[in-house]
């Protein structure tokens, strides 16, 4: 039987849920994945967060933030904190690793203050009624190819295999069913699996348990040494998306602003320097995707196509990025056909950083 989309708002409610049920801890585990049949390769883990500094001035304002996904387009972040850059803004930051759906929970909790993730799961969670806005985009274009095995030739041998996305409603979700359609098949086409993250997909991939997944670089790679082949490219056509983007509750940014403007300075920065130290972003590639990050020549790969021509200098957000995963959401919910997407975007923080020109030292896209 395939998967049905449960109502979104029950999903947040129930990712809420489990949050605010678990104990906290020093170091986030991996996302859990609900995936039927789970691989047997283990994805590697995240580093271990780091702690705001103990010499850091009694002043600084302490943040808790997130990143969904081990990718190099969260580099700006990872290469933020890597330099200390956030101290120079008064700042004291604590990175974890939480999927788009416990980050959305987290943030209206109040548990983080900032979420790198998912704008797909953003904008169903505003549709509910969730104080978020997005105020800056790392990925406005799908990053992604499908990756088939080698006994899928055409998009007619698609029809009936399992297509593996992290979770029904998320960004990886959107991409699937973006590319489904520009091949010419119906969602009823595939059967969905839910398997979790990047790396779970690749994982699931690599043992057998999906026929087709959309992945990004290195990934891509490193499937195709071992026989797999993209049956669409959703990179090479540059299609808008809001696939990673910087989300933070309305109502915290409002009554935060300065210490917002901080931040976002602080990640436009560190979008610069990523941009012009290519040996240091490379390091931290390896840092985070560990076994993932494949050889050289595959990290070098990633790091032209995602720091080079993904994230753009200054982060924009526009309302067209959001174009895939608002129909995504008004085919589940007739609800908010005529939902406006001024309300979820607030680019005056990056609008901010670019009139005072944060960032261009470096070499910019």
């Amino acid at each position: 039987m395939k998967p049905t989309r449960s109502i979104v708002f029950v999903w947040l409610l129930a990712a809420a849920a489990a949050w605010a049920c678990s104990p906290a801890a020093s170091a986030p585990a991996a996302p859990a994945t609900s995936a039927p049949a789970q691989p047997a390769l283990t994805p590697p883990t995240a580093p271990q967060p780091t702690a705001a500094p103990t010499s850091a001035a009694d002043t600084a304002t302490h943040l808790v933030v997130s990143y969904s996904e081990l990718t190099p387009i969260n580099m700006p972040l990872w290469i933020a904190d890597d330099q200390n850059l956030f101290k120079n803004h008064g700042l004291a930051v604590d990175t974890r690793y939480l999927e788009s759906s416990l980050g959305v929970s987290a943030l209206i909790a109040g548990d983080i203050q900032f979420a790198s993730m998912g704008g797909s799961e953003t904008l169903a969670a505003v549709a509910n009624g969730a104080d978020l806005e997005v105020l800056a985009s790392f990925s406005p274009v799908y990053p992604y190819k499908l990756e088939v095995n080698s006994s899928i030739q055409s998009a007619q041998d698609l029809k009936g295999k399992k297509l593996g996305v992290s979770r029904f409603g998320s960004s990886s979700d959107s991409a699937t069913r973006a590319a489904l359609h520009e091949l010419g098949l119906a969602d009823t086409d595939v059967t969905f699996v839910q398997v979790g993250s990047l790396a779970d997909r690749t994982a699931a991939l690599l043992n057998g348990n999906l026929d087709g997944a959309v992945t990004g670089l290195p990934d891509t790679m490193i499937l195709e040494d071992h026989g797999f082949r993209p049956l669409l490219d959703l990179a090479a056509e540059q299609a808008p998306a809001v696939n990673n983007v910087l989300v933070a509750r309305k109502s915290w940014v409002n009554a935060h602003h300065d210490v917002t403007q901080a931040y976002v300075d602080t990640i436009v920065e560190g979008i610069a320097l990523a941009k012009s130290d290519k040996p240091l972003a490379l390091s931290l590639i390896s840092k985070y995707l560990q076994d993932r990050a494949g050889n050289d020549a595959q990290m070098s790969a990633a790091y032209d196509y995602d720091i080079g021509e993904v994230i753009k200098l200054p982060p924009v957000i526009k309302s067209e990025q959001f174009k895939d995963a608002l129909n995504m959401l008004q085919s589940a919910n007739t609800n908010v056909s005529d939902f406006d997407l001024s309300t979820v975007i607030d680019d005056s923080f990056v609008e901010n950083a670019a009139a005072r020109h944060v960032g261009m030292g470096s070499n910019q896209d």
